[in-house]
């Protein structure tokens, strides 16, 4: 006897609630004391699993993913990693995505195409194992810590941005949700203990103390049309260079010739995009009035390597013919 109704619209009926797993992840000694611990196994495979364990940890990637990522998808110029998925169907939300490269990641894969050899890393998936549960199980059963799983990798990597500061939207970008952060302000939103305490400490309720001095108001800077010993300036500055730094499609190279050129070449909105992609995070117009500050930033997140070639590749014509 067949039914044609649906039981489900009776008022009794109610979805049910799905209960989200408790996030129980390490602190940052704990994260580094298992990885040493998990490299440390004494199996053929102990290096390769903490090198995997550290890939999660700073990508956030799915399990598939990863699996899929070469040495080539790892763009050193860029710091970005681009995640292609599936051959056919690309990753679980069939598009190509890019996720920066954070600076432990940068080092990570370094020390990979140091050790393999440029062709062989380029040319190989980055990740020479695919699962490593067990090694994760039994070491962080001898540490004390609670049982981790590779997705609760990427939930680290997650956590570990928000509390660095990225705001949920752009995690949630890079962790390949469509939703906008929803999910990802529905799973991370409270963040840990003590880092909620201390953004507690910020909202205030009452009257606010200001300070005796009070503040001019702010004007608008007038608009000034460009001179022409103005474009001369310019049109000099850019004549010392063999290389058109300036007109690059490397966000990276904009970004280093502009902070290393007193003239102003590049226009405002143009440098300050190129930082945050050469940055890989969000650079505030603040931050731009210090040029050298960005500049050991960068080195730090790039490497010395990269730094080289730009120096090479972006110096003026005086210092190309002195060296």
């Amino acid at each position: 006897m067949a039914r044609y109704d649906n039981p489900a619209k009776d008022k009794d009926v109610k979805r049910a609630r799905v209960r989200r797993k408790e996030l129980r992840l390490p602190e940052p000694d704990q994260f580094l004391a298992l990885v040493k611990e998990v490299g440390q196994t004494g199996n053929g495979f102990s290096q390769d699993c903490a090198d995997a364990v550290e890939f999660f940890s700073y990508a956030g990637t799915r399990l598939k993913e990863a699996s899929r990522i070469y040495g080539r998808d790892c763009s050193f110029l860029k710091s970005e990693i681009v995640i292609r998925g599936d051959p056919i169907t690309g990753t679980k939300n069939w598009e190509i995505r890019r996720v920066p490269m954070i600076p432990e990641m940068q080092k990570l894969l370094e020390r990979m195409k140091t050790e393999r050899g440029e062709k062989e890393f380029l040319d190989n998936p980055v990740l020479k194992v695919r699962k490593f549960n067990r090694s994760l199980k039994n070491c962080c059963k001898k540490l004390g810590l609670h049982h981790l799983t590779h997705h609760d990798l990427r939930h680290l990597f997650a956590t570990r941005c928000i509390e660095s500061g990225v705001d949920i939207p752009t995690v949630a970008k890079w962790l390949g949700h469509k939703d906008g952060g929803v999910l990802a302000m529905q799973t991370y939103g409270h963040l840990r203990d003590g880092h909620s305490a201390n953004m507690a400490q910020k909202v205030i309720f009452g009257k606010v103390i200001t300070s005796d001095v009070a503040s001019l108001p702010k004007q608008n800077p007038s608009v000034i049309a460009p001179s022409e010993s103005t474009n001369k300036t310019v049109a000099q500055a850019k004549a010392a260079y063999s290389y058109p730094w300036w007109a690059s499609n490397e966000a990276i190279e904009i970004f280093w010739g502009q902070a290393n050129e007193p003239v102003k070449i590049v226009p405002p909105p143009k440098y300050l995009q190129s930082a945050k992609a050469a940055m890989g995070r969000e650079v505030f117009e603040q931050e731009l009035t210090e040029p050298q500050a960005l500049l050991d930033e960068l080195a730090e997140r790039v490497g010395t390597s990269i730094i080289e070639k730009l120096k090479a590749k972006l110096a003026p014509l005086l210092k190309q013919q002195a060296a």
